[in-house]
């Protein structure tokens, strides 16, 4: 008997899972632009072995944060990724052992950072 009380909510959260090209076609986007967007940590998801998984109801939760929270979002991971670019950048210079630590502490905070957001995301 218990398994029948918990089939029916099994069923609501697997439908309530959804894939890159769900989200994509929920979204009404490229699925290159949702792909970006959950790399970069804008968008409320979980890469499990190269494949991507959404909550619908974080997603909804994310289409109605304030526009200027996204834009703040998007601009600090850009940041990140235009620090790291340049680290990497100088890696062919004698230094090249400081510069390479450099890279993994900023690495391992853009990685925290990004986990943070997405923790935002879904807790809005």
């Amino acid at each position: 008997m218990e398994a029948t009380i918990q089939a029916p909510q099994v069923q609501t959260i697997i439908s309530s899972v959804l894939t890159l090209d769900e989200v994509a076609e929920y979204l009404r986007l490229p699925i290159e632009a949702v792909r970006g967007h959950a790399i970069q940590g804008l968008l409320p998801g979980n890469e499990i072995k190269g494949e991507w998984r959404f909550l619908k109801s974080a997603i909804d939760r994310w289409l109605v944060m304030p526009r200027d929270q996204v834009k703040q979002d998007f601009q600090a991971a850009q940041s990140d990724n235009d620090e790291i670019l340049s680290l990497l950048a100088s890696w062919d210079t004698e230094d090249q052992e400081e510069h390479q630590t450099k890279t993994w502490n900023h690495l391992k905070f853009a990685l925290e950072n990004s986990e943070g957001l997405r923790e935002r995301a879904t807790q809005s």
